[in-house]
């Protein structure tokens, strides 16, 4: 089984967060593990294609360009926090989706992102940075003229994000370099989004 370079970088911070939580209680730093949930948007990249919609009760037609970097995001994971020395990890997962219009007809781009991102606290906010893979990504055009599927090869990704912690929330910045590719065919995906994370069962501190 061939591993992306995405995915090993992904399983290697995995495997560093497990051996170092093993040295736990008197043979190390204290860890403290949390599962979490994010949602989000992002916005950037290149255009996958423009589009005319006519919103419920307005006759009037607006052009709308679903971008490549364009995105809804939810995802679920877990955070380790090793509170003595202000570092921690999380790693999670799972649905990003841009589009136009409904199921059968309309267009979306779709890809599921696994994600591992380090971090480092200073008094509120802390800084992270990390990998990303996407897999499936997926273009579905349909009842617009011919319709049209695209399905990219899974994709590697940077990340570089700040976030704000109010109580067991967080609020973010993130910055996302990453390209789609299928034949010949190259898109790029570089976006740029805001988000927010609930930690659970996370003492206020």
């Amino acid at each position: 089984m061939r591993i992306e370079p995405g995915m090993a970088a992904i399983i290697a911070c995995v495997a560093m967060c497990l051996s170092t939580t093993a040295l736990g209680g008197d043979g190390g730093p204290s860890v403290e593990v949390h599962p979490i949930g994010t949602i989000g948007f992002t916005t950037g990249g290149d255009t996958l294609g423009t589009y005319r919609v006519e919103y419920l009760g307005d006759e009037s037609e607006v052009e709308v360009d679903v971008d490549a970097g364009d995105s809804l995001f939810l995802y679920g994971g877990f955070q380790m926090r090793w509170p003595e020395t202000h570092l921690g990890m999380l790693f999670q997962g799972g649905l990003a989706i841009a589009g136009v219009g409904g199921y059968g007809d309309g267009v979306d781009f779709r890809r599921w992102p696994v994600e591992a991102i380090g971090f480092v606290e200073a008094g509120k906010f802390r800084l992270g940075i990390g990998a990303t893979h996407h897999f499936a990504p997926t273009f579905d055009e349909d009842g617009v003229g011919d319709d049209i599927r695209v399905e990219f090869d899974d994709a590697n990704g940077w990340i570089a994000q700040i976030e704000y912690h109010s109580g067991p929330a967080t609020f973010g910045l993130r910055y996302v370099d990453i390209g789609y590719d299928v034949d010949t065919l190259e898109i790029d995906g570089e976006h740029w989004g805001l988000f927010g994370t609930y930690i659970f069962g996370l003492q206020v501190r």
